[in-house]
């Protein structure tokens, strides 16, 4: 498995709330910001994986955390370091293609205007 992650990577970022996601698919930019809880944005690494393997693997992380898996949102990584974010892989024993999202600015209203301007480039939330 490759640790780096490339600059042409795209990645899933699975949403577990229906309110964060619009009535027209797009997503709202609290679905693209660390948890307070938790300093990294998870996500997965479509890296050698078919969308059914992407969709598993959302599903699994669905039951992990109690939580019906709404959809996810694909992103290219380098939509997220130019805003100076980083994308560090961090295999999980059931996600090998784990990775966080980290370097994020401490200010929430920083994190909301970067998450922004990440909705504003990324597509519609693909749904099961």
């Amino acid at each position: 498995m490759t640790q780096e992650v490339g600059e042409d990577e795209e990645l899933a970022r699975y949403v577990f709330s229906r309110r964060q996601i619009r009535a027209d698919d797009t997503v709202r930019p609290e679905a693209l910001m660390p948890s307070p809880r938790y300093p990294d944005m998870s996500v997965t690494r479509h890296l050698s994986l078919s969308e059914e393997q992407i969709w598993k693997i959302g599903t699994q992380v669905s039951i992990q955390r109690s939580k019906p898996l709404q959809g996810r949102l694909d992103l290219a990584t380098k939509n997220l370091t130019k805003h100076e974010l980083l994308v560090k892989a961090d295999p999980l024993p059931d996600n090998k293609n784990h990775a966080n999202v980290t370097n994020w600015p401490q200010d929430k209203s920083t994190q909301k205007q970067i998450a922004l301007d990440i909705c504003a480039e990324a597509g519609n939330v693909k749904k099961l």
